[in-house]
Formats: structure tokens, sequence, C-alpha cells
């Protein structure tokens, strides 16, 4: 029995059967009648105790249970901090004979008990449910106080704290991954893939690697604690989606939506998918993005290999212009590109597709005499900066500038406010991406003067997880979808 004991430890057994979780003791049927009566007690193995010589006695004065604690399980006895424990079985049958024995025999078995279960501290990188290569390597070190550390030694008052680290390379189904060291035993589950293939590590790339991998390990002290698993579940991926034939291009109305398709393949789920419309505008090219669906959720042990994208703009413009040329025909878009992201987050190439004239719907210039511009009342906003004292939200306004001849009605049925999208891992980098929207402006003015202000809030904290500056605009649009773009504001967003 020399070692450690958990609190589930068992001291079980009658007059004829040995203990339910081994051999250390064994009655015999030659103590008058069967049915025996078995109680066990411990005690520290301090200079208070006497073995008994040859390991078993039958005098009623040396089978005194005095000094003793009575238990049923290891629960029962404290950690060993204060040394190792020796155990004595206490026999009686019904005629009143007794008989006692030390566990382990003629030389006493010393023991610990070690309640107290392991734990694993995880390393942050891979993430969980995050993307990975082939080669990488999910660490745990196994962290335990079992008291002495070492198989049958060390029983003391200063725990050894045992710290021995364990890798699973992701991807790598073999007999190495679950090595724990010289320590002693752990169990894991070496990453695996949920088709059931079991993985080829090459020495470059992930070809043939791609999937989600699932990586658990498990810690077990010498009392037979087990710690709570830990898993690691990872996408695995060399390659972005890749486009099978071109953008579908619809014939566009004046007013309304634009739905452009496409279809995209993968051997990982597509988690984010996006389009941007592109305009020639007088005052540099101007690109809208707007969000597509995803294909599938990702880490749910289901591949999504294709996905049909439709990308929707609403409201559409059939044709953009600047402020400063406010009279002037607006430009229709020339280009719409579509992009894919896998959930091990690599992206497909663009794909673009041409825009012909005569796919768009002839505009009309906007009337002359007005001036669109737009304003902020906070150029700075604190997105998740606690320490600074900057506000979390703007107001944006747009403002229309006239007289009420020129603004006897609002030339606008709606303006859509955009900020440039600088997060560098956003489906929609380099495009701008609708923040908010108003479709009644505030008159206001003295005659002959006049002025229509619409307004939104924005709190990027919300959903804009950057710092740095960027740019926002407004863009009013008429009921038939012609447009004109204010000046943009530039905002810097503090984290």
């Amino acid at each position: 029995m020399n070692g450690f004991i958990n609190g589930a430890y068992a001291f079980a057994g009658t007059g004829s059967t040995a203990p339910a979780n081994g051999t250390y003791y064994q009655s015999g049927n030659d103590l008058g009648v069967d049915g025996n009566t078995i109680v066990f007690g411990f005690r520290l193995n301090d200079a208070n105790f006497t073995a008994l010589t040859g390991g078993t006695s039958t005098s009623v004065t040396t089978c005194a249970q005095t000094g003793w604690t009575i238990v049923t399980k290891g629960s029962d006895i404290p950690n060993s901090t204060a040394g190792a424990y020796v155990s004595r079985v206490f026999e009686t049958d019904k005629l009143g004979n007794v008989r006692c024995s030390d566990l382990g025999g003629a030389v006493a078995a010393t023991y610990g008990v070690d309640l107290q279960a392991p734990f694993l501290t995880v390393a942050a990188a891979p993430a969980d449910q995050g993307p990975a290569l082939i080669s990488d390597v999910f660490t745990a070190t196994y962290v335990d106080s079992a008291l002495g550390g070492i198989l049958g030694s060390g029983f003391g008052t200063t725990p050894v704290l045992v710290k021995t680290q364990r890798n699973i390379i992701i991807g790598t189904n073999n007999a190495a991954n679950c090595t724990y060291g010289t320590f002693a035993s752990s169990t894991c589950s070496a990453a695996t893939r949920p088709d059931g293939n079991v993985p080829v590590v090459g020495t470059t790339g992930n070809a043939g690697q791609a999937g989600y991998y699932t990586s658990t390990i498990t810690a077990v002290d010498q009392a037979n604690n087990l710690s709570t698993s830990v898993t690691r579940t990872v996408a695995v991926e060399s390659t972005g989606p890749v486009f099978s034939g071109g953008v579908s291009i619809p014939t566009l109305a004046s007013t309304g939506t634009a739905i452009f398709s496409a279809l995209a393949t993968d051997s990982l789920d597509i988690v984010a998918t996006a389009g941007g419309l592109r305009y020639p505008t007088t005052g540099g090219t101007f690109v809208i993005g707007q969000a597509g669906p995803t294909c599938g959720i990702g880490f749910d042990n289901v591949l999504t290999t294709s996905c049909a994208i439709q990308v929707n703009f609403a409201p559409f413009y059939r044709s953009l212009t600047n402020a400063a040329t406010f009279s002037t025909l607006g430009v229709k878009p020339d280009q719409v590109t579509i992009v894919a992201t896998n959930v091990g987050g690599l992206a497909s190439a663009p794909l673009n597709g041409a825009i012909a004239p005569a796919n768009v719907q002839n505009g009309v210039a906007l009337p002359a005499g007005i001036t669109f511009a737009n304003s902020i009342n906070n150029a700075t906003l604190s997105n998740g900066d606690l320490t600074a004292n900057n506000p979390q939200s703007t107001t944006i306004s747009a403002v229309l500038t006239g007289t009420t001849a020129t603004l006897a009605t609002t030339p606008f049925s709606q303006v859509v406010f955009y900020v440039l999208d600088n997060r560098p891992l956003s489906a929609t980098n380099g495009m701008y991406i609708v923040i908010g929207s108003s479709n009644s402006g505030a008159v206001s003015g003295v005659n002959p003067a006049r002025t229509i202000t619409y307004s939104t809030t924005w709190n990027p904290a919300a959903s804009f997880g950057f710092a740095g500056t960027v740019d926002v605009v407004a863009i009013g649009t008429s009921a038939a979808g012609d447009a004109v773009i204010a000046v943009p504001v530039t905002i810097t967003l503090t984290q």
C-alpha cells in the first residue's frame, strides 16, 4: 500500500472477503465463526506506533483500538502534512475473539493521503476556438500539491509542488503526444479531426490537414485524483476560400437594393463575407462596404464547404457625386468586389466584377445653390479607454444649407452615415461601412436662410474595436437613388 490514496479510496472487507479495492487484507476462517466484523483504523507513523510482530496478533490488549481512528474511506483522513500514515485492521467474530493486522503485513505499509486534485494551467496560444497551424503546440502545465510528489516518499510538513509541462502538437496523433515526462500518470486525447481521419504531419505547410482539431489533457496525480480536463479546439487551414465562377451582376434599378452574388468554396466554415461597391468620383475612388452572409458557425464539427454569397446594398446609389460639385451628375458604380474569410482567419483573393454602364439606370443632377457638409460634436472618442476622460459617443450631423427658395423641400429622402473601416482583420477593411442613418431632418434658419440637419449618434465601442483616426462621411440620397457625399470629417479613437 506504500504510496498515496485519495478521498475516494475505500477501506472495506468482511470476514471472508478481501477489500473491494484490492488484496491488502484477506481474513481466514480460523477465528471461530464466519461473518466477522472488520473495521479499519489509521494513525501517524510516529514514535508512538509499534508494528505488530509478524504483522498480526490475536491479543485483546495488543488489538485495542486506543490511539487509532476508525475510517471507512480516504476522505475520513486529513492530508498528510504531518507525516505518513499507517493502518490496522481490527476483526471481531461473533464469539468475541479478536485479531488485528497491520496493512502491509510484517512490514507495515506507510502511505500518504492527498485529497486535492491537480489542475492544469494552459498557455494562451493557440487560442481555443481559433486558428492554428499544423505545427502549433498546445501547452499545459500540470500543478499538484501531492504531498511528497514522488511515489512512496516525502511525507513531511512541507508539500512538494510539482509542475510538469505537457505539450500536444496540433494535428499530431501519436503516442509521443501522451507522454508526460517522468512524473506520474496523465491522460490526453491527441489532436483528432471530426471526420475520423488520422492526420499525417508533413515538414512544412498544412496540405491535406484542413479541419477542426480537438486536443484534451487530463492530469492524474499519484493518489489518482483527476484534474478538470482542458480542451483546445482549433481550425487548421493553409489557404483562404476560393471562388467558383464570377460575380453575378443584376440590372440595377434606380431605387431599392442591389444584390450581387458569388459562390465560394473552402474546407472550413466561411465565417465572414463582404462586398465593396466602387464609385470613381471626381474627389477620388469611393468604396461602399456591405457585410454578407456566413456559412456555418465554426467549431461545431460540421464542415461547410461551399457558400452562396449574396451581398445586398441598401440603399443602392445609381449615381454619386461630391458636395463640391453638387449640381453635376454623379458617376455610376463601375466595379463590385466580393471577399470571403474562413474560420481559420484566412481571406480569399478579392473577386472583382465589372459593372457595365448599361446595367445601371441613368441618374439626374441634384439642384444647385445648396451646400452639404458634415459636423461632429466630439472629435475624440474613448473606444474602451477607461483611463481617459474622453466621451464614448458623438453626434454626427449632415447639414444642408440654402435658402427658402432652394430648400423649399429637401432633395434627400434619406441620409446615411459611413465610417472608413481601418480594422486590419475586418472583411470590409478599406471600405466605408454604415454606422447610422436619418430619414428626416430638422429645419431651421431665419428667412431667407434655411438649413436642414440630419443626425445620428455613434458609439464605436459597441462594434468597432480599433484605436486611431477614422474618416466619417454622410451621403444624402434622393428617392430615385442619386446621391451626394459630404466632405469627410476625422474622429480619433483612443483605446
